[in-house]
C-alpha cells in the first residue's frame, strides 16, 4: 500500500466546532448509523487554534511555519510519521486544555490518517512511499481538491440539507463500508457519476 503523507484530523465523534462558529455544529451520522472516517474532517484545527492563542511551543511552531510556507499548505499533509505523531500529541494536549468543559475526560480527540493520491505525487511534489504493517486500509474517498469529499459533502450533506436529492442518495449507503468510505475505487467512480447526474 502506497502513502503520500499523513493528516491530523478530528476523530468522527469530535468532528465539529465546539464553540459553534463554523459548521458542522455537531457530529454527523448517517441515518443508517455510519460515521465518516475520511480526510474531509477538521484538519490541523487545534494547531490553528493554538497558533492564534499564542500557545505553540518552538518545535510545533517551526513545523507549522514550514507547512505554512509550502505552496500546498492547505493540504495539511506531513510525510514523516514521527513529526505527525508529535503534532497530533500536541493537538490533543491543547484541546484538552481549551475544550475541557466540552470533551470531559477524552484526552485524544484528534487522530492521524494516512492518505494516498496520484494527484499529490504528480501536482504537489509529494513522493509516495510504501506503508508498513502498522497501517490498515480504511477505504477510498473521492475529494475535490481544495474543496470537499464526495461522501461527506455529497452523501452526508445530501441527506441532511436536501431532502429531495437525499432520498435518491440513500440507495448508495450500501456502497459504504463501516468507516463510511468506499471499498473500491470503482465504487467511488460510479457514485461520483450518479451524484453528478442528480446535480444536473
Amino acid at each position: 500500500m502506497l502513502i503520500s503523507g499523513h493528516i491530523i484530523v478530528r476523530k468522527p465523534i469530535w468532528n465539529y466546532d465546539f464553540l459553534k462558529r463554523i459548521p458542522p455544529f455537531e457530529p454527523r451520522i448517517l441515518p443508517c448509523g455510519l460515521v465518516y472516517r475520511g480526510m474531509d474532517r477538521f484538519p490541523w484545527y487545534d494547531i490553528s487554534e493554538a497558533y492564534f492563542d499564542n500557545f505553540l511551543d518552538d518545535d510545533i511552531a517551526k513545523i507549522n511555519k514550514n507547512l505554512d510556507d509550502w505552496e500546498y499548505h492547505w493540504l495539511c499533509c506531513i510525510q514523516d510519521i514521527h513529526v505527525a505523531k508529535k503534532v497530533c500529541d500536541f493537538s490533543n494536549v491543547f484541546a484538552q486544555i481549551k475544550y475541557e468543559s466540552f470533551i470531559a475526560n477524552s484526552s485524544c480527540i484528534n487522530e492521524i490518517i494516512a492518505v494516498y493520491s496520484p494527484y499529490l505525487h504528480e501536482n504537489c511534489g509529494l513522493t509516495s512511499f510504501s506503508a508498513d504493517e502498522q497501517y490498515s486500509l480504511l477505504g477510498y474517498d473521492a475529494i475535490a481538491i481544495g474543496e470537499w469529499s464526495l461522501i461527506y459533502g455529497g452523501l452526508f450533506d445530501g441527506v441532511q440539507h436536501n431532502i429531495e436529492k437525499g432520498l435518491c442518495i440513500v440507495k448508495w449507503y450500501s456502497n459504504l463500508n463501516k468507516n463510511g468510505l468506499f471499498n473500491t475505487i470503482e465504487e467511488a467512480k460510479i457514485v461520483e457519476r450518479a451524484l453528478a447526474e442528480l446535480q444536473s
